[in-house]
């Protein structure tokens, strides 16, 4: 591998690596262990399924972009 492809991959590494050490210090600072409600699994599930349908910010975006 060239040394380009090298840095951007310790770059999302390193990035991952803070993402999952806030996770954890958020999740042990304000507790939160409790499980998703109703509400919380409704919403990914909405969520979910339109990002299967390709509605969100990928894909307006690319359509828009090929018409420029």
């Amino acid at each position: 591998m060239n040394a380009t492809k090298v840095g951007l991959l310790t770059v999302l590494v390193l990035a991952n690596i803070a993402f999952v050490i806030g996770w954890i210090w958020a999740a042990r600072r304000y507790r939160l262990r409790e499980r998703p409600g109703p509400a919380d699994i409704a919403i990914g599930v909405v969520t979910d399924f339109l990002d299967t349908l390709g509605i969100g910010s990928y894909a307006p975006t690319t359509r828009c972009s090929s018409f420029a």
